[in-house]
């Protein structure tokens, strides 16, 4: 087809390219640019191999400050020009010009400059350009600067923000199918300002997982996952439940009692309050471990790096939990609060919205033991092994069970943020345990089922399996996950990333695919 049928070729409602410009012109002449644009794009795709509606394009799209797309306007033009590819050169060459000079692109605008030698504007076009230029460099040195020493915003009246260790947001993976289908040398990176308890991150990494297994043959994609806030004792907290998903994920798939006591460990320190003897030891323990670790200058875990600057305040968390808190906050102080807000928020809850569904899919038995003693049931096989006179299945019993677990089960420390403890600021020490365990039977389902329909036996049964499957994640992922951890106000930490301003590695992100930032204050 020669190019004059082409530009003729008339579309299924009877008009040619031509008209459909001709009418895109008429609209744009009354500043309908974007009408235009739709006429202009039909004909375009009436007659490709016509110059003329992607000339028209570029002059829409520069119309309305799409200035890329303008660019690509124009390249299309000029390929589709043939013999008079030199003419159409040089009467877009002024647009083109002035497009990269809108998007700051110097290189294009001096590659441009050659066709406009004669042009009445080209010492205008000269001197733009090295303003440009100039200004660049100009701000490249001195936005850093202004990042350095002057706020952000306004300081906050609140001198220490509420610690919020557990949340309540729906639990929301960052990455999906389009997204681990594209083909891509360079690492996947994900930023969570917020992170606050690490439920998406820990969502994320079980979809990867999902998506790899689905698909099957090696992977060689890489992850670099920055986990942001700005309360360092969150920071502190996750960096635990890390240490042990590492250790769980070492042992699976053992599926003894090791595996189970870990499994254990991790649904307390993330759910309870108050917890068994064993599990407020193991949680000492690993405490002890990720501070001797930050304190000496090692490696933390084989996938977690901790930012420099960030070392000094989680460490500061980590110690304020080393058994200094049990004797500022004891069990029964813990338990008269945790069970008095649960007990109230059940009530304002039935009082103005009604029965959750949660309240029937949970055991109701569990539930009530818990509105009294403030303590979740174990699994069996570890009430066996370490809680034989916890006899959460008898109701007549469970005022005396409440006596032991004051006399016996410790304080989850990391529930308590140490800077506010030193005041003993109950209000500030509430937030952190005053939450409702049984809003996570349906949030923490793992990815692709759906909610069970059968009343569980425990809570445990229902939130164990989501962690275990995290394991399960970090043990595939391991050697190609990053988690890279930053104290600090979200966007100034954006702006320190993206100027370079903080002591990371040369590999890591100053650009993200997808940053996630909570809405839970």
């Amino acid at each position: 087809m020669s190019g004059e049928e082409n530009m003729n070729r008339k579309c299924p409602n009877g008009l040619t390219s031509d008209s459909l410009r001709e009418q895109g012109n008429t609209l744009y002449k009354d500043g309908k640019v974007l009408e235009a644009i739709e006429f202009y794009s039909k004909a375009a795709t009436q007659a490709p191999t016509d110059p003329k509606p992607h000339s028209n394009l570029s002059a829409a799209h520069f119309e309305i400050g799409d200035y890329r797309q303008c660019i690509a306007d124009i390249s299309n033009a000029i390929s589709t020009s043939g013999d008079a590819n030199a003419d159409l050169r040089r009467k877009l060459a002024p647009r083109l010009m002035k497009a990269h000079l809108h998007m700051k692109n110097v290189q294009g605008a001096e590659a441009t400059r050659s066709q406009l030698k004669d042009h009445p504007d080209n010492e205008k076009f000269s001197a733009a350009c090295t303003n440009i230029r100039t200004a660049l460099k100009t701000c490249r040195r001195a936005v850093p600067e202004l990042i350095q020493q002057v706020p952000r915003y306004l300081s906050t009246l609140h001198d220490n923000p509420e610690y919020y260790a557990v949340g309540h947001d729906d639990i929301c993976s960052q990455v999906d199918d389009v997204m681990m289908q594209k083909a891509t040398d360079d690492p996947t990176s994900l930023f969570f300002g917020g992170i606050g308890d690490a439920r998406n991150l820990y969502a994320t990494l079980i979809d990867i997982t999902r998506f790899e297994e689905t698909h099957k043959g090696p992977s060689k994609r890489k992850f670099h996952m920055t986990v942001n806030d700005h309360k360092a004792s969150m920071l502190a907290r996750d960096l635990v439940m890390f240490y042990l998903l590492d250790e769980l994920s070492n042992l699976i798939p053992d599926g003894g009692p090791q595996e189970v006591e870990c499994l254990t460990v991790i649904f307390y320190l993330f759910a309870g309050a108050i917890v068994p003897p064993f599990v407020a030891q193991k949680i000492q323990d690993t405490v002890k471990r990720a501070y001797d670790a930050l304190c000496s200058g090692d490696d933390v875990l084989e996938w977690v790096q901790v930012d420099n600057r960030s070392m000094g305040a989680i460490c500061k968390s980590l110690d304020s939990w080393q058994d200094n808190l049990k004797s500022t906050f004891t069990t029964s102080s813990i338990v008269a609060i945790s069970t008095k807000q649960v007990n109230e928020s059940y009530a304002t809850v039935l009082r103005t919205i009604g029965r959750p569904k949660y309240f029937d899919d949970c055991n109701t038995l569990e539930m009530e033991f818990f509105g009294i003693t403030g303590a979740l049931w174990p699994p069996k096989t570890v009430v066996d092994a370490h809680e034989p006179l916890l006899q959460v299945n008898r109701e007549d019993s469970w005022k005396s069970n409440k006596k032991y677990v004051c006399q016996n089960w410790e304080v989850n420390v990391t529930l308590i943020d140490g800077e506010s403890s030193k005041s003993r600021r109950w209000e500030w020490v509430s937030s952190g345990v005053g939450f409702d365990p049984f809003e996570m039977k349906d949030a923490f389902q793992v990815s692709g089922q759906s909610a069970t329909s059968t009343k569980s036996s425990c809570l445990y049964d229902d939130v164990a399996p989501f962690f275990h499957c995290v394991a399960k994640s970090i043990q595939k992922l391991r050697n190609r996950l990053t988690v890279e951890v930053i104290v600090g106000e979200v966007t100034v930490m954006l702006d320190k990333i993206q100027h370079c301003l903080l002591d990371r590695e040369d590999l890591y992100p100053q650009k993200y695919d997808r940053v996630h930032l909570s809405n839970i204050p």
